[in-house]
């Protein structure tokens, strides 16, 4: 398997193996990252703290018996984006996948994810704890879960808030050959048994794609966020959801600035008395 993967390697870990995989690329502009999460995870955390975390499991559906096979990991480092990934070979690997995630996680100060507050950060928790592992080391992190923040300033444009779905309409990028997630635990079960290794270097692929997006993201709302008027991203409602998303970070004076950007631009529209009645409340508060 490593022989498919560049820079991979097989490494022994409380009395397990691993096949770990390290990819280093450029990160792009940063600078509008920390403001924002530091007010959207309420704590001063230094970005190269804050990780991006992303698993592959043996199910969908949660629950005791599903188990996270391949973790991906990703940080801002040095102006670059790092990514770690980690891979059980055997279900008896799994202690050793435990032992590396709670190490990286040591390191940490802050977590970003898609949808890992309902389903990755659960099911980690569950894996602990049926290994007797009761402090875990996620919990007492601050968390932000980008699939809010998505539904919250882009779902009226969304059909669906999947993570593909807002790499289109956020990142403008499109995956070409991507393996589907749901795809992911047929792959590794066949792996287990010895076939199609190069669906599970799919599956590594996949993953990497999935966590270094969440940074990517990240990334780009911080800069809708910081200058919404040079980095719209071509609908006026978009401005609607990111005054509602900084009015509730407690941000009230760019509330009331992207409110008024979003009036402007959708006086003519059923939107207009929301925006209003927003507008009149950020008033009142603030007693202008």
């Amino acid at each position: 398997m490593a022989a498919l993967l560049d820079g991979a390697e097989v490494v022994e870990l409380n009395g397990g193996r691993l096949l770990l995989r390290r990819t280093v690329q450029e990160a792009g502009e940063l600078r509008a990252v920390e403001p924002l999460l530091d007010r959207a995870l309420e704590a001063a955390v230094p970005l190269d703290q804050v990780v991006a975390i992303d698993t592959e499991t043996t199910g969908l559906a949660g629950g005791t018996g599903t188990v996270a096979f391949l973790i991906g990991l990703a940080r801002w480092e040095a102006g670059h984006l790092v990514l770690d990934q980690a891979l059980m070979p055997d279900y008896p690997d799994e202690p050793a996948l435990l032992a590396w995630l709670a190490r990286q996680l040591d390191r940490a100060r802050a977590l970003l994810s898609y949808n890992g507050k309902t389903f990755d950060l659960p099911l980690l928790r569950t894996r602990w704890r049926m290994h007797g592992e009761r402090d875990v080391a996620p919990d007492a992190l601050p968390h932000l879960d980008l699939l809010h923040v998505v539904r919250r300033l882009f779902a009226h444009r969304l059909r669906t808030c999947s993570l593909e779905n807002a790499e289109r309409a956020i990142l403008e990028a499109r995956r070409q050959g991507d393996l589907p997630g749901k795809a992911a635990p047929r792959a590794f079960f066949r792996y287990l048994d010895g076939h199609e290794l190069e669906t599970m270097a799919a599956v590594f692929h996949h993953n990497a794609h999935d966590t270094v997006s969440i940074l990517h993201l990240t990334r780009r709302i911080a800069a809708l966020y910081a200058d919404p008027e040079r980095e719209t991203l071509g609908d006026p409602s978009d401005w609607l959801g990111l005054a509602e998303w900084a009015e509730a970070l407690g941000d009230l004076d760019r509330a009331r600035h992207v409110f008024g950007l979003a009036l402007t631009a959708l006086r003519g529209t059923p939107q207009r008395t929301r925006i209003e009645l927003r507008l009149a409340g950020i008033c009142e508060r603030t007693g202008r």
